[in-house]
């Protein structure tokens, strides 16, 4: 009996202690768990410190990047501007000079005055024996006024006569630099308000001295001197003086010797006839002198007829 509750007693308190046992095994496990889950936390948390220390070291430096940048760029934005506003003021200065050039070109006008001459019966050349400009031209009953131009410009042409049928003055006559005049009949006057007389070159010395007398056909280059030349008509017969050169310029013109009777306008001589190598001279049964003009243009007398002359003209 007695043994019996001891061993219930006994059992009793071994449960007690195993029961005691077990919840301190379990409260020791609990706290493992909570210090595994504190070290965890802990980690983690360090982890992120960690990450946002290094995401704000990275945008301090970005940022700091930025800034340079920025700094660079408007350090060279004023270089690159100092140099746009040095190049913009040059090429100111350089367009300001041109402009400047220009201008004093432009105002730069031919200087014009009246001039006023009388011609004889000859060819003469626009800024050279007359000077450009606009003209009154006035002449005795059957003269000729001609012009000859390169195609640009309209060829001019005059016959002069008597009142009131005839035409004795023509008035605002364009004539051109490089115009190729022509003057039948003696004592021509042209008359110009506006005259460019500046630009009036003078006739060089011609190189020919020697007088060679014509008649019947002759060629220049081999029966005389090419050249410049005055025709004077001779002897006792008036006739027609014809001279051709090549395609560029076939003329004919009517001369008298002075002491001859016959008609009043016609000339005796006719003055600067160009007569380059291999043109051909006819003058019928009319003796002529070859004169050397006083001057001459060039002594390149294939070009003179260039782009002046291309038809036939019988005077």
């Amino acid at each position: 009996m007695d043994n019996r509750k001891t061993d219930e007693k006994y059992s009793r308190h071994a449960e007690k202690n195993a029961s005691a046992e077990h919840i301190h095994e379990a409260e020791h496990t609990t706290a493992e768990k909570k210090t595994k889950s504190n070290s965890v936390r802990n980690q983690f948390v360090s982890k992120k410190q960690t990450q946002h220390s290094e995401v704000k070291n990275i945008k301090v430096i970005f940022y700091g990047a930025a800034v340079l940048l920025v700094l660079a760029a408007l350090f060279l934005s004023k270089d690159n501007s100092e140099a746009d506003l040095e190049l913009n003021t040059e090429v100111q200065e350089e367009v300001f000079d041109m402009s400047v050039e220009n201008a004093e070109q432009e105002v730069q006008f031919p200087v014009i005055a009246q001039w006023e001459n009388t011609l004889e019966s000859g060819l003469y050349v626009v800024g050279v024996d007359i000077p450009a400009g606009e003209y009154t031209i006035t002449a005795p009953p059957g003269s000729i006024f001609q012009t000859y131009n390169n195609p640009q410009y309209e060829d001019e042409h005059v016959s002069f006569g008597k009142a009131p049928s005839g035409i004795e003055e023509v008035k605002n006559i364009p004539l051109y630099e490089g115009t190729l005049v022509r003057v039948s009949g003696s004592n021509m006057r042209f008359f110009s308000w506006d005259a460019e007389v500046e630009n009036l070159t003078e006739r060089v010395e011609n190189p020919l001295t020697n007088q060679v007398q014509i008649i019947g056909k002759a060629v220049a280059g081999r029966d005389f001197a090419a050249g410049t030349y005055d025709i004077e008509a001779v002897g006792e017969k008036e006739g027609t003086f014809t001279y051709s050169y090549k395609d560029k310029i076939q003329m004919s013109i009517w001369l008298k010797p002075m002491q001859t009777e016959g008609n009043l306008y016609t000339s005796v001589y006719y003055r600067n006839v160009v007569l380059p190598e291999g043109t051909q001279i006819d003058t019928g049964d009319m003796t002529v002198m070859l004169v050397p003009s006083k001057g001459i243009v060039s002594e390149d007398y294939a070009s003179f007829y260039e782009n002046t002359i291309s038809q036939q003209e019988d005077l």
